[in-house]
């Protein structure tokens, strides 16, 4: 309950619960949406898959495929307007779903390998991507899409790949990751926020992690699972200043479809 209204006597609390199965089992897959609609395209299954399946809050049902395989990407919007970008081997390759079908639209700046294992966040029309992959060559660099193009801004004050993502465009928050990147175990606790035009580093995360999975906004987010040299199912929530853990994942587990919807 509410005592007052200051942020402060909201209790971070929350459970998790198992839901219906995947028709198409996957690793390193990308979602988008909200529990009772989402989405998951593309992962690996053994070997890299197009298809894409749509969650109505109990099952999922296989629909129309992405153009173009891959995993390792990001996804954001809503079952009726929904983003996937970047991805190995996409090069860079940025699609856009109205519901019932796939267009691909501006590819990324970076291509081949430089766009995967990214932290990301926002909508279908003003998204970003920051970090990844390989190493010291692109894992601070950050992209934002204004839903026609993307563009490079300021870069990442620590660089990493496989970090968690969440929030928008003017308040997006990039958690944890793996930094020192290439070949490394490593994790760094450290949280960055863009403003919309510079990052600035705020309050570490309690577990640091990569391969996790990120939602919410700047003033309730979630961090979830990933890999801290072994499965995690730890699960943080963010309620604009602090870090607090909640309920563990039913099952540890990493390079899940993750989604990184803001609502």
């Amino acid at each position: 309950t509410l005592a007052s209204d200051t942020a402060a006597s909201v209790a971070a609390t929350g459970t998790w619960s198992s839901g219906g199965n995947l028709n198409t089992a996957r690793g390193q897959a990308v979602g988008f949406g909200v529990t009772a609609a989402a989405g998951a395209a593309m992962g690996t299954s053994p070997s890299l898959v197009t298809s894409f399946e749509q969650y109505d809050g109990s099952s999922w049902t296989e629909t129309t495929d992405i153009n173009t395989a891959g995993r390792n990407g990001l996804g954001t919007g809503t079952l009726t307007a929904g983003l996937i970008y970047g991805g190995w081997p996409r090069a860079g390759k940025t699609e856009s779903w109205n519901g019932s079908a796939w267009t691909e639209v501006g590819d990324m700046t970076r291509g081949a390998n430089a766009s995967q294992s990214q932290a990301g966040g926002g909508s279908q029309t003003a998204a970003f991507a920051a970090g990844g992959e390989p190493g010291t060559t692109y894992f601070q660099l950050v992209e934002i899409w204004d839903g026609s193009s993307w563009t490079e801004v300021n870069e990442l004050n620590t660089g990493r790949q496989a970090a968690q993502g969440f929030g928008v465009t003017t308040a997006g928050y990039v958690a944890s990751g793996h930094s020192p990147p290439v070949g490394s175990p490593y994790t760094t606790a450290n949280v960055e926020v863009y403003n919309g035009s510079s990052w600035t580093e705020t309050t570490n995360v309690n577990t640091s992690r990569g391969q996790g999975g990120g939602a919410g906004n700047a003033a309730s987010g979630i961090i979830y699972g990933g890999t801290t040299g072994s499965a995690t199912a730890v699960t943080e929530f963010w309620d604009g200043s602090s870090w607090t853990e909640l309920a563990d994942m039913s099952t540890a587990r990493y390079q899940f479809g993750k989604t990184v919807n803001p609502s």
